[in-house]
């Protein structure tokens, strides 16, 4: 679609901010902010980019298409920036507070995580592709003489990643819990309190195996 001479472009993307802004709850739900927050402790840009991806997986089938060509669009904005002057830095200042929020948060908190949303926003804008548009794995194979069991050193990117895992089943849990609140399925909220905990202790023994691993490897 093209927009007539007479049409500020200023007011459309006022008009799409506003979009936004306007519910309470931000469309990435309040459920998965933390999520959201943590992949932005993962410095590998590629592991980054799979965690956005597992938690965008967790929202809404709505919410998802919507996101998916906001940043689409956005992504094509900043590919004339040159024109326009909107890089995706400029972009995330502008989008940033309006994706990435939570309702009722103090102004402290806000101000305290504004960075790391407009990295966050940054990112996805940047990464569109390997995060909307992504490809299947390839397999790997292991150099000659390497063992495909070798188990490579603990990084802080393992580290933080068990993390996100956690704080990203917590936050999908919120989410089935208040959605069956909302239809009055009342009975199997227990069930999913019941299967958290089991995903939980998983997350938790997959940590002790990779130790007892490691720890094999080396004798």
């Amino acid at each position: 679609m093209e927009l007539s001479g007479d049409i500020d472009p200023h007011n459309v993307l006022g008009l799409l901010k506003q979009f936004f802004i306007e519910p309470a709850e931000s469309i990435l739900t309040d459920e998965l902010y933390e999520a959201f927050l943590h992949t932005s402790d993962i410095e590998d840009e590629s592991a980054r980019a799979d965690c956005l991806i597992e938690v965008l997986k967790q929202l809404p089938p709505g919410n998802k298409i919507i996101i998916s060509r906001l940043f689409r669009l956005l992504y094509t904005i900043q590919t004339h920036s040159e024109q326009n002057k909107m890089t995706s830095s400029n972009l995330s200042i502008c989008f940033a507070p309006t994706l990435v929020r939570k309702q009722n948060m103090e102004i402290l908190k806000i101000l305290t995580n504004s960075e790391t949303t407009k990295s966050l926003v940054q990112f996805m804008i940047e990464k569109y592709h390997a995060i909307f548009e992504p490809q299947p794995p390839q397999l790997h194979v292991p150099a000659r003489g390497r063992s495909i069991t070798q188990i490579p050193e603990p990084t802080t990117d393992d580290k933080q990643i068990r993390e996100f895992k956690k704080v990203l089943l917590r936050g999908t849990v919120r989410l089935a819990r208040n959605k069956m609140k909302e239809l009055g399925q009342y009975e199997d909220i227990q069930d999913v309190s019941n299967e958290v905990s089991k995903k939980e202790e998983d997350i938790g023994i997959e940590d002790v195996h990779s130790v007892s691993q490691r720890e094999m490897s080396l004798r």
